[in-house]
């Protein structure tokens, strides 16, 4: 699959490339929505991967869908998290989880021998819990650091009908009802697992809670670029359209972010995250709900 094709196929401005990789390959693109095309392994095996944040799958199924297939592109892996709140019944819950599973509890194929844990000191100190092997089909992580316990569940498609049937379920549920659907892997016998599984509501997380505080968030960009980011976003554009967003950012604001998170990377510094925010500063104002049903 021919890197040059997606990106003329999946309409919209791309990144320039970006030598921090991933799935194998060493560089990556981003694309207006927010959608990451990984590339450059001489590898013919190794085909380019297309990731979507949840966003981007909510808002932009169908049309990447259609822009993909036509190439030989099919669906590999999708996950789907949600939070539980309240956030101080989080590691508790985290525990009885864990405890239920490990003593056999549960109704789920997926066996205790696969379960480990790690603690983690990124983003705020907190453990996660994973269920199943990463080779598996099925594969889940529960976190706690985040604030209200997520539970996330991760499915690779494997096989050629999997593959020509799953693109049209992503498209056509809603993530809470693809949620709960594997949800059923392990059955947690709790009652706050279950009232998640048969309730009306889930609530699904931001994506990257990382960077919220856009001002800050460049604040802290400055003090570490120094005076060459000054000079390169003086250039750009006005400091003060750069720490304060307008009230409803427009897709000329949000190029003028793409076009200097790039370069700020290319510069060694954190682009990625900048960009992150500034999409997410955008989706904010079109929609501040993160509510689904």
């Amino acid at each position: 699959m021919d890197v040059g094709a997606i990106t003329h196929q999946i309409k919209g401005a791309w990144s320039a490339p970006l030598e921090r990789g991933a799935f194998c390959h060493p560089r990556h693109a981003v694309h207006l929505t927010g959608a990451k095309l990984y590339f450059g392994n001489p590898n013919p095996d190794q085909i380019p991967v297309l990731e979507c944040p949840g966003q981007v799958c909510e808002r932009h199924a169908e049309e990447l869908t259609q822009a993909v297939h036509p190439l030989g592109g099919y669906l590999t892996r999708f996950d789907v998290a949600a939070d539980l709140h309240p956030a101080d019944k989080t590691m508790k819950r985290w525990r009885e989880a864990r405890t239920a599973f490990l003593k056999g509890r549960c109704e789920t194929r997926v066996p205790v021998k696969s379960f480990d844990e790690h603690r983690s000191h990124r983003d705020g100190d907190g453990w996660t819990a994973y269920y199943g092997a990463r080779s598996s089909q099925h594969f889940t992580r529960v976190y706690t650091q985040r604030g209200p316990l997520r539970i996330e569940f991760e499915m690779k498609i494997k096989d050629h009908v999997q593959r020509a049937l799953w693109p049209e379920v992503v498209m056509t549920h809603a993530a809470g009802k693809l949620w709960r659907s594997l949800g059923r892997y392990i059955n947690w016998p709790l009652p706050w697992y279950q009232a998640m599984l048969e309730g009306e509501t889930i609530e699904l997380p931001a994506q990257h809670q990382r960077g919220t505080d856009f001002t800050k968030l460049v604040d802290n960009l400055m003090a570490q670029a120094g005076p060459n980011l000054w000079i390169l976003q003086q250039s750009a554009f006005p400091l003060e359209d750069l720490a304060r967003p307008p009230a409803n950012p427009n897709g000329l604001w949000l190029e003028k972010m793409r076009v200097l998170s790039v370069q700020a990377t290319e510069m060694g510094y954190d682009g990625d995250n900048l960009w992150r925010s500034a999409q997410q500063v955008t989706r904010s104002a079109r929609s501040p709900s993160t509510q689904q049903n």
